[in-house]
């Protein structure tokens, strides 16, 4: 499991961190949780701790100097950052020194929630790539893009974390391509990989991250002196390791003309890819489920227990929640807490479509813990408000309704979204 250590001088504070989120739903411990900022540098030295949550403001150690000192010694650990004052030069700080995000109290359980799941995803990146590329590829620059390209990031935060990483945005275009190798053992990706970065230089600028060990993506941009579409360049790359041997293919999003419309190009490279391998998945080849992992997917797709969680699961087949979440995470490829959320924004699409149930029932009836956080997901989802989605069923046809796909997606196909900070959704 991975650790966490919560500091905050006030009591209250630590103890509503504690009990804000299940924990052991993110497969995440709490390895040291105090009101003393030496403390928790002192379990930060003594244990490989994963995530930090800490106060901006303490006695004899403030949150920026704990940050700045516990990465001197453990450079790969994520920093959430809390304070009651949203002053700039805070934020800016915390950032410059690898804080994955700034929270204001009082604390939202769901934005701490969303904070959570996005660090998850980028831990797992970050492992898989230590064992197979080495430290080159683990920088801010690719949780950055990562966050970047499907939409985690507001327009201020992309400007303010492209400066203080040196990403030029003042360019002509943006163009995402989706490499994928059906690859088992990552080494075909790796060699793509390396030719790629070789074709760059003096043509393109880039930003890449890795959403699977089989899965490269790229934002590219030409230089001004450099007139050729990046479609060129992908066929000739694809070319390439045709020739040699490598089985990679790539789906080219549209190109837009500023920052802010990139995640649209990251979408539409994504269509491409889900289109293309429909159907490439023969339920053959899938791996088979446990009896009791078989049951937590019944119990979720069910949705009749708005109360449902790891916990309560775990209790219920006599099993604790860690070796739970454990085994489900490795026969499904997704978190709990993410299939929960995904089967629930079902439900709800489901509702919205076939009944006449108002927003705020509808709510309450998939469990969501609030409408604004429900508006915020169900938008990230399917790319509509609930209302306008409702209203876009009559109109059939017309491309505004986003398909609605089913829970069960196992590790080998096309990964659940997950539920990460966003500031679109309207509707009630």
């Amino acid at each position: 499991m991975y650790q966490l250590v919560i500091v905050d001088d006030e009591p209250d504070i630590v103890d509503g961190i504690i009990n804000a989120l299940d924990w052991e739903g993110f497969q995440i411990e709490i390895a040291c949780a105090t009101t003393d900022p030496q403390e928790a540098l002192a379990a930060c030295f003594c244990t490989p701790v994963d995530i930090v949550i800490t106060d901006v403001s303490m006695p004899e150690i403030n949150g920026l100097e704990l940050i700045r000192r516990l990465k001197e010694v453990r450079s790969s650990v994520y920093a959430i950052i809390l304070s009651a004052y949203d002053h700039f030069e805070y934020v800016r700080t915390a950032l410059r020194y690898g804080a994955e995000n700034y929270l204001l109290k009082p604390l939202d359980a769901e934005t701490l929630s969303d904070t959570v799941s996005q660090i998850l995803r980028q831990l797992e990146e970050r492992e898989t790539l230590q064992s197979m590329y080495g430290r080159s590829m683990l920088t801010f620059r690719s949780a950055f893009t990562a966050q970047w390209v499907k939409g985690y990031l507001s327009l201020s935060e992309i400007e303010e974390k492209a400066s203080l990483l040196g990403i030029n945005l003042t360019v002509e275009s943006f163009t995402v391509v989706r490499f994928w190798s059906g690859d088992a053992s990552n080494r075909e990706m790796s060699l793509f990989f390396d030719t790629l970065l070789q074709q760059l230089p003096g043509h393109y600028t880039a930003c890449f991250c890795f959403e699977t060990p089989q899965c490269l993506i790229g934002v590219f941009s030409p230089l001004p002196s450099h007139s050729h579409p990046v479609s060129e360049l992908v066929e000739q790359l694809t070319g390439n390791a045709t020739m040699n041997g490598l089985s990679v293919t790539a789906d080219i999003g549209t190109t837009v003309g500023t920052s802010g419309e990139v995640p649209d190009s990251y979408q539409a490279a994504e269509r491409l890819w889900q289109v293309r391998t429909r159907g490439q998945h023969p339920a053959e080849d899938r791996r088979p489920l446990s009896p009791i992992v078989e049951s937590v997917l019944s119990a979720i797709e069910k949705g009749d227990n708005r109360d449902i969680s790891l916990k309560t699961l775990a209790a219920r087949y006599k099993v604790s929640p860690s070796y739970l979440g454990t085994i489900f995470r490795q026969q499904t490829g997704m978190y709990f807490n993410d299939a929960l959320a995904e089967a629930r924004l079902t439900q709800a699409a489901r509702l919205l479509r076939e009944t006449d149930a108002r927003v705020r029932d509808i709510v309450e009836r998939t469990g969501f813990s609030s409408q604004t956080y429900f508006n915020r997901s169900f938008k990230r989802r399917f790319g509509l408000s609930p209302l306008s989605y409702r209203r876009g069923e009559v109109l059939q046809g017309s491309g505004l309704v986003h398909p609605v796909e089913p829970v069960r997606c196992l590790a080998g196909e096309a990964g659940i979204p997950g539920m990460d900070r966003d500031t679109g959704g309207d509707g009630t």
